[in-house]
């Protein structure tokens, strides 16, 4: 009577149909020839490339020394003061009065003295044409607050 594979398998205390272990064994021997082999490869081809590039033998290298400008835009070498100067500038701009276009009478003035000048004058307005056609609308070009107050309380 054959023998049942559990029972087979109990007596040997190992699973017998599943693994070889001769087959096992011709695998890792493969593996490790096949890496052995390769780094004996590579160990004779960085030995060849070291006797071929020595000292005696010449090698053009054309651009050995040329070192071009990258083009823009090129990374800051110092960003925060880069950063300190753009910042100065801006606020140089904003604060101060200069000619921005001499031909065409364009000027700069401070920020704070554009607000005050705002105030006191108001924004500018919209032709006559388009301020009929909005009043006829029931708009005006008042600011809000005079409008409030001339047209009284909200019924």
């Amino acid at each position: 009577m054959p023998v049942e594979p559990l029972e087979q398998s109990m007596s040997a205390g190992y699973e017998e149909r599943d693994v070889s272990a001769r087959r096992l064994l011709y695998f890792l021997a493969a593996v490790g020839a096949i890496l052995i082999l390769s780094g004996l490869a590579l160990h004779s081809l960085f030995e060849h490339f070291v006797r071929s590039t020595g000292e005696s033998s010449v090698v053009a290298r054309p651009f050995a020394n040329d070192h071009p400008i990258p083009p823009e835009p090129r990374l800051q070498s110092a960003p925060e003061s880069d950063r300190a100067l753009y910042l100065a500038s801006q606020q140089e701009s904003l604060t101060t009065y200069g000619v921005v276009d001499r031909e065409k009478g364009i000027v700069r003035i401070p920020i704070e003295r554009a607000m005050q000048l705002v105030l006191q004058q108001g924004l500018p307005t919209r032709a006559a044409k388009d301020t009929a056609a909005r009043t006829s609308a029931g708009a005006t070009d008042m600011p809000l607050s005079r409008q409030s107050a001339t047209k009284g309380p909200p019924r």
